[in-house]
């Protein structure tokens, strides 16, 4: 048996394209990007990746950055 290793953005690619992922299974934490952030403090969380400079930005915790859950 082959052993292969996906990363959350081929997973989030896959599930996007695969045209058979309802809406309701998105992440309603990241918005279905996979991703958040947040301000220098911690606070402010937003979905998606920082957009400017004065935040930060990481995985979703909540589904571990591949942005769907609840199947």
């Amino acid at each position: 048996m082959a052993n292969f290793y996906l990363d959350s953005d081929e997973i989030r690619n896959i599930l996007q394209n695969a045209g058979k992922i309802k809406k309701d299974g998105r992440c309603i934490h990241c918005n279905g990007t996979g991703y958040q952030n947040w301000d220098e403090e911690g606070n402010d969380i937003k979905p998606g990746k920082r957009n400017t400079t004065d935040r930060c930005d990481g995985e979703c915790e909540d589904c571990e950055g591949v942005g769907f859950i609840g199947w």
